[in-house]
């Protein structure tokens, strides 16, 4: 069985934008991750859709706001899972079938998740294979402090200023982004941030937890910048 250094379980959609008078098609949810993971990277990257669905996004850049509806589980399909150093699944709360994820979670090294706006997560047992989970302020269902007993490692909540990390071991810090990106189209900048994340967590050397973050979110800024160009 070939090994990778991170492969994408989850929803894979086809997005249909709408930014003021100019329109376009383009890949999103997995499709997000898998762009910024080969800008940032070389590592070998596994992608397994297992959930294909239809979004209509409409991006205002003057407000930095986006709004969206969509179909996230058109079509169902079997993911091959593989032995990986880290595993990304996307969208937690959204999936309609879950059993691939304890499978998952026994040929990781790392297992992380993204929540993603709509529905809460029904399934609360299933945090407990999730070592990192990411998640917008905005879609916070629960209390942090009961959250965090729920998931079996960190939280990063994310919101436009910055994050706000949670640890297991009493560890928590914000990191607030300097740099505020005027005009900008912000489509798919949490799995910009999530696929930041993993990349720096894999490289990490002797950088600190906090610098991880804060690097992340500097690349983060960087890839926005260079979507909008």
């Amino acid at each position: 069985m070939k090994n990778f250094e991170i492969s994408l379980y989850g929803h894979l959609t086809h997005d249909s934008v709408f930014d003021g008078n100019k329109t376009y098609e383009t890949v999103g949810s997995l499709g997000n991750v898998w762009k910024s993971l080969i800008q940032l990277c070389d590592f070998k990257v596994n992608i397994q859709p297992t959930e294909i669905g239809e979004a209509l996004i409409y991006v205002n850049k003057i407000k930095n706001r986006r709004a969206s509806t969509a179909s996230l589980s058109l079509k169902q399909r079997i993911a091959f899972i593989h032995n990986s150093d880290w595993s990304h699944i996307l969208y937690l709360n959204q999936l309609k079938k879950t059993n691939f994820i304890l499978e998952v979670a026994s040929k990781s090294k790392f297992v992380s998740a993204d929540i993603c706006a709509g529905s809460n997560l029904k399934d609360l047992a299933l945090l407990k294979y999730i070592d990192l989970l990411f998640i917008s302020d905005e879609d916070l269902w629960l209390p942090i402090d009961e959250l965090r007993e729920k998931v079996k490692g960190d939280i990063l909540v994310h919101h436009s200023n910055g994050s706000h990390f949670y640890g297991k071991k009493n560890v928590s810090f914000e990191t607030v982004i300097q740099e505020k990106i005027k005009n900008a189209n912000i489509l798919g900048a949490g799995d910009m941030l999530a696929a930041s994340v993993i990349t720096n967590f894999i490289k990490k050397g002797d950088k600190s937890l906090k610098e991880i973050i804060i690097n992340s979110h500097k690349e983060t800024s960087y890839l926005i910048k260079l979507s909008n160009e």
